[in-house]
Parts: C-alpha cells; sequence; structure tokens
C-alpha cells in the first residue's frame, strides 16, 4: 500500500512550497541585498546555482510524481526577496531530510530525487555561510 495516497494533499503542498522557494531564491538572487544588509556576488552566484537546479529538479519531481499518480493541484504563495536565504534554506533542509514531506512518499525514486534537492541545498548553505 502507498503511503501517499493517505494523504494526498501532502505532494501539492509539498511541489507548492519548493516552487515558492525556487521564486524567492530567484527574487533574493536579482537583489542581493535584504533590510540594509549588503549582499555579495558569492551569494548572487550561489542562489543562481541553486536556482538553476532547482527549475529543472522540481519540474522533473512533478512530473514523476504526476505520471504515476496523475495531475495534482499546486498553488504557490506569493514570493518576495526579503527572506535570509540560510534560514529558509535550513528550514527546507529539514523538511526534507526528516519531515513529513519526505516520508509521505513511498517510491525511492522519488525519494532519490528529494534527496538530490537537499544535497544541492545543503551544498548552497555551506557557500553562503563560507564563502562570502
Amino acid at each position: 500500500m502507498l503511503q501517499i495516497n493517505k494523504q494526498p494533499n501532502i505532494p501539492a503542498e509539498f511541489f507548492g512550497k519548493l516552487f515558492q522557494l525556487r521564486d524567492q531564491l530567484h527574487l533574493r538572487h536579482l537583489k542581493p541585498t535584504n533590510a540594509g544588509s549588503t549582499g555579495s556576488y558569492a551569494e548572487h552566484m550561489a542562489l543562481g546555482d541553486l536556482y538553476d537546479f532547482l527549475v529543472g529538479a522540481i519540474d522533473t519531481l512533478v512530473e514523476s510524481y504526476q505520471g504515476k499518480y496523475g495531475l495534482v493541484e499546486i498553488s504557490v504563495s506569493s514570493s518576495t526577496a526579503n527572506i535570509d536565504p540560510v534560514s529558509a534554506l535550513n528550514e527546507l533542509a529539514v523538511t526534507v531530510d526528516s519531515g513529513r514531506y519526505y516520508n509521505a512518499f513511498s517510491e525511492g525514486y522519488i525519494k532519490n530525487q528529494i534527496d538530490t534537492i537537499a544535497e544541492n541545498v545543503y551544498k548552497t548553505i555551506y557557500k553562503l555561510k563560507f564563502l562570502k
């Protein structure tokens, strides 16, 4: 039995959060300043790299899921550049690593795709924290 059928809104919710984060990171990439702090070229590049990766990775993840289960209604909350990218990425990483979103999927190939997203998120956290 597939776990996902027990909680059908979780995939759509997770996909929406991924899209929102992707959009927020892109906006922050284009305007690497926030609340009086000055952004850096390293931040600009790290967020740009992650954004470029996420475009294809999220697309593949959603298509894989929908190929098996059918279309899901995804909604995306509004996005803003006024985020702390490290905090936002840490929140996503924790959710992906052990949270209800990751555990909602039983398919290994979907979990592998999510793991690859987590890998790139952690790599970006490293760049943002230590490569200034």
